[in-house]
């Protein structure tokens, strides 16, 4: 079945691209234009707009509601829908209420010198508090309320709706619970780091963790995070401790929580690089990368590396080789951008397998159809087992989307709904559950299409 187009919108001509945006299903586009040294933003409800600078669009699901910051004869705004904000002398990004009612941003007021100046933390056009810093802001995903940090007199606090949590030195970026909504994050006092869990303190560290804390994908969605105690690390499922590791690497410091009590983390040591699955150390390895779980972590798989040879490690065994990708020398040496994916019933295998010049996606054991770049992580469609990846043709640098082994273009360009496209960056699929159906954005000479795959 061939892709259907449910939105389009024609680039005007002269004018270059800088950012595109779809909302989640792709029935609306939003984008950033150039044309002789002006920048120009198109909304989904009309455009152009304007300006002497524009940058992070965002665009709500449904395509209601866009907002980017721009700048213009000096004052920096956020723009929703085309309309402006009263002038400040910086914005921040925008950010969108989950339910695309309203946008929240900070935006400064400049005193006679710059340590006097003021933040107001902007949510829907009116000031919820005024800060000496800008901190954390946003929506809670689960009740909408505002979330925001206030700093003032060297001392900040991240309010929760209408609920403050304690004073720290500095408050980091708070994540939230996936079922019972509880907002999480790290609170600095001096030398000292605090957990909290909305306003309640949970547990103390000598240091903060590069990310975290991280939830169980299944229930009973166990929470797993770092502490530091001395020199060592504790990683800690639901407060208690259930390994130790002296160094964290901070592209791989995540802890993988099953639903059973089971996890799985990656640690450095003496010969290299290796997993620690449910307390089973594995091979010793130069380099690896994340790693992929099935459903009730039945079946566990990442890539690894030794020397110049690739290895998919499914369930601890070291499959066959292939050409390896090295990085920079440095802090990513160790650390492998791609990881291999698996159907949600663990049945199923998928991973970037590269021979010489070329790339290709290996399912299930036999390679499918080669191509100069796999421009996107593949990625299964939620409830099937159809795999979805976009790739690089060698010949013209078009793009193809191949969903279910059919490819499906050229295009120009492919993006994933809400996030651009860089070659080598990563993206899920679009998917409408139960209806196995994906969207995708394209480029298609001088029209941006909104695009409706079906897969049944």
């Amino acid at each position: 079945m061939n892709p259907m187009t449910i939105a389009r919108l024609t680039v005007p001509a002269g004018h270059t691209t800088t950012q595109v945006e779809f909302s989640k299903h792709c029935m609306a586009i939003a984008y950033i234009s150039h044309r002789g040294g002006q920048f120009f933003v198109h909304y989904p409800t009309g455009g152009p707009h304007p300006c002497d600078s524009a940058c992070d669009l965002a665009i709500s699901r449904k395509g209601e509601l866009a907002a980017c910051r721009v700048r213009h004869r000096g004052w920096a705004y956020t723009e929703v829908n085309g309309t402006r904000s009263r002038g400040f002398a910086w914005t921040s990004a925008p950010v969108i209420r989950p339910d695309g009612a309203e946008v929240a941003y900070w935006g400064s007021e400049r005193g006679a010198f710059p340590w006097q100046d003021r933040y107001h933390a902007i949510f829907g056009g009116v000031s919820a508090g005024v800060s000496d810093v800008p901190g954390p802001l946003g929506y809670h995903p689960i009740g909408q309320d505002p979330i925001f940090s206030i700093s003032t007199s060297n001392k900040s606090r991240l309010l929760i709706g209408r609920n403050s949590g304690p004073e720290f030195d500095f408050v980091h970026h708070p994540t939230f619970h996936p079922v019972d909504g509880s907002t999480w994050y790290w609170g600095r006092n001096l030398d000292k780091y605090t957990l909290m869990r909305n306003e309640t303190a949970v547990d103390e560290s000598d240091d903060i963790p590069p990310t975290g804390p991280y939830f169980g994908a299944c229930p009973p969605h166990h929470v797993a995070y770092w502490i530091k105690k001395g020199d060592a690390w504790n990683a800690r499922v639901n407060g208690r401790t259930i390994a130790t590791t002296d160094v964290l690497i901070e592209s791989l410091a995540n802890i993988t929580p099953g639903p059973d009590g089971s996890y799985a983390f990656a640690e450095k040591f003496a010969h290299g690089m290796r997993y620690n699955i449910n307390g089973v150390e594995g091979e010793a390895f130069d380099a690896v990368g994340p790693i992929a779980t099935s459903r009730g972590f039945t079946k566990t798989a990442y890539l690894a590396r030794k020397g110049d040879r690739q290895f998919v490690v499914v369930d601890g065994v070291k499959g066959p080789s292939f050409d390896a990708t090295r990085p920079d020398e440095g802090d990513c040496s160790d650390y492998l951008e791609d990881f291999p994916v698996l159907s949600g019933d663990g049945k199923h295998l998928a991973y970037i397998e590269h021979v010489g010049d070329r790339e290709r996606i290996v399912l299930d054991g036999p390679p499918l159809v080669d191509f100069a770049v796999i421009s996107d992580q593949p990625a299964f469609i939620d409830g099937s087992n159809a795999l979805v990846y976009g790739g690089l043709a060698r010949a013209g640098g078009e793009e193809y989307l191949v969903a279910d082994e059919e490819s499906h273009g050229p295009y120009d360009r492919i993006w994933s709904p809400a996030q651009p496209i860089h070659y080598n960056a990563r993206w899920q699929p679009n998917t409408s559950p139960g209806s196995f159906s994906i969207a995708f954005g394209a480029l298609q000479r001088d029209e941006l299409l909104g695009m409706s795959l079906s897969l049944s």
